[in-house]
């Protein structure tokens, strides 16, 4: 996270600290309930070992640790672990819990050293399960903890895209114990997901989403990604039980809503199967919850324009998934209506610039129009299954009424249904 290049940049809406905070906590642990449980295979033995082996040259890392055990001394041993630090060693580490993430849980560290050492950071992030039994579990289930803790062990120095700097990271997938220790990028400013973007932020957003689809775009080595796979994986399990929750999520909201986007929600519905299991190429690296709760701005001071946050959804998936979910929730809808088609071409024209050679504009604008479809898939079953709340209640609302123009805008049911 110290990463940082000049640029203009949006103002500050609220200061925050520079932490991964848990976007999943709009879709909290039930939300994810729906989708079969993960079974640890081969495959993951597999993948733990292959870690370690390339740790050899390195000190040994610390053991995995109970929130209780992470201190100074376990810090010590991460960050040289980590080749963060090297002659340095932590004799005070003072935590807080920040963030609001209910699917695991977040602290921040202020580090003391014995000696000045000048790449060992004054702050860290550490994340850990949830304390709270169901949320763990539904995370143990659907690899959540597991696909995070993966991307920054094998992918985040891939990918173009700011995200915080990754010192450590170990994981029990069976178990669900896991510990990420992250760069600290406060202060740092967000955008109210219910209020939504300005332009400016929606630019930054197409940029950081071009950087991480272009590296690996169309890798058929992503298929052998196990943890990146496990939504395509369950595809027919989840168009299975998905209608049944956005028929619930219909008759929970059908007196707040506007009747036509509750029949358009409707028809949508009847197409979950070919939605989930018909999802034509190129596929690459996807955040699969890209929108603001999940993105931090002017981060560490104003020096990194904008980093995004919690990679527990990411997928092996169409990278327009992304563009569409972010521009159809978060853009006010007659400011998406004003600037869509430059805002996609900004993204296409980055891809470009990352590499991607074989994908004409035609295609790029076609899969936007289709998986505007994704956020009516993604927010309805979620919305149904967490508890209500005012906010919860607005925040959902908000977005579905946002998305629905955005569909009925480009049409997409045509795409859907061809």
């Amino acid at each position: 996270m110290r990463n940082g290049n000049g640029r203009d940049r949006p103002k500050p809406r609220a200061n925050c600290p520079g932490i991964a905070q848990s976007g999943a906590a709009l879709f909290s642990a039930p939300a994810y309930a729906v989708i079969p449980v993960y079974q640890q295979n081969s495959i993951d033995n597999l993948d733990r070992e292959v870690v370690s082996l390339t740790r050899t040259e390195r000190a040994p890392g610390p053991p995995l640790p109970d929130r209780a055990d992470i201190t100074a001394d376990w810090l010590t041993r991460a960050l040289e672990h980590g080749g963060v630090i090297k002659t340095a060693t932590i004799v005070d580490a003072i935590g807080a819990p920040v963030g609001t993430g209910q699917v695991a849980d977040t602290f921040r560290y202020e580090l003391t050293y014995d000696v000045l050492e000048p790449s060992a950071p004054s702050a860290v992030v550490a994340k850990v399960s949830a304390a709270d039994e169901g949320s763990r579990s539904a995370a143990i289930a659907h690899r959540l903890y597991e696909r995070e803790v993966r991307f920054y062990q094998r992918l985040a120095g891939q990918v173009n895209i700011r995200t915080p700097r990754f010192y450590y990271g170990d994981i029990e997938p069976a178990t669900g114990r896991f510990v990420l220790v992250l760069e600290d990028l406060s202060p740092a400013s967000t955008v109210n997901q219910l209020t939504g973007f300005e332009l400016v932020h929606a630019e930054l957003a197409m940029e950081q989403a071009a950087g991480l689809h272009a590296a690996r775009w169309d890798d058929p080595g992503l298929n052998d990604l196990d943890w990146l796979n496990h939504a395509r994986q369950h595809a027919p399990a989840i168009a299975q039980v998905f209608p049944q929750l956005t028929e619930a999520f219909i008759q929970r909201y059908r007196d707040r809503l506007e009747p036509e986007w509750v029949a358009l929600i409707g028809r949508l519905n009847e197409l979950t199967t070919k939605f989930w299991t018909d999802q034509p190429g190129p596929l690459t690296v996807a955040h699969c919850d890209f929108r603001p709760d999940n993105f931090l701005f002017d981060a560490k001071g104003g020096e990194v324009p904008m980093a995004v946050v919690d990679w527990q959804t990411i997928n092996h998936a169409p990278g327009l998934i992304d563009v569409s979910f972010v521009l159809g929730t978060s853009l006010d809808t007659a400011d998406r209506r004003a600037h869509e088609q430059t805002l996609v071409r900004r993204y296409h024209d980055a891809l470009r610039a990352g590499g991607v050679a074989d994908y004409s504009w035609q295609r790029c604008w076609d899969d936007y129009r289709r998986y505007a479809s994704y956020a009516i898939y993604f927010l309805t079953p979620a919305a149904a299954l967490v508890e209500q709340t005012e906010r919860g209640d607005a925040m959902f609302l908000s977005m579905i009424r946002r998305v629905a123009a955005q569909i009925t805008d480009l049409d997409t049911e045509s795409l859907l249904t061809a």
